[in-house]
């Protein structure tokens, strides 16, 4: 899938360049659905009156320049769009949400239009991969596991 040209980002900040270093192609798996929803968002933000991050925006290009595809059916230990990612950011405690391409944050839900949400998208348990902060700090994110979240309409 190519990536429209109106979204090419050049990352100027020294931080967001090594970042952007640290996401190696072969670390990150899209599925169709994941690679549509980014384009969509990218669409969206660039015709938005909402300022979007050009780190965040960044990335979304670089992961859908270099990410692998995804067989179908995703692999369950894939981190997509809809399923409930436990991850551990930088030695803190484990924590998780179901990442998701709604504009509207939930409580329990990793919004891909994060750096959180994207750097997660694609990643699979026991990775490990850079997460640029807003104020240019890079930490470390790791998945715990990945799994279909419990609703009350399937337990």
């Amino acid at each position: 899938m190519a990536v429209s040209k109106e979204f090419t980002y050049h990352a100027t900040d020294t931080n967001a360049s090594q970042f952007l270093g640290h996401c190696r192609s072969s670390e990150y798996s899209l599925t169709v659905a994941d690679r549509i929803g980014i384009e969509r968002f990218l669409r969206f933000a660039a015709n938005s009156h909402v300022v979007y991050s050009p780190i965040l925006i960044g990335l979304l290009q670089h992961k859908l320049r270099n990410s692998r595809p995804a067989p179908d059916p995703a692999p369950a230990s894939l981190a997509t769009s809809g399923r409930e990612v436990t991850y551990m950011i930088s030695g803190t405690g484990a924590v998780k949400g179901v990442l998701s391409f709604g504009l509207v944050c939930r409580a329990g839900e990793l919004p891909v239009h994060t750096l959180l949400g994207a750097t997660l998208l694609g990643m699979k348990p026991l990775q490990k991969s850079a997460l640029l902060n807003e104020d240019g700090d890079i930490g470390t994110v790791v998945v715990l596991n990945v799994a279909t979240p419990h609703t009350p309409e399937h337990t």
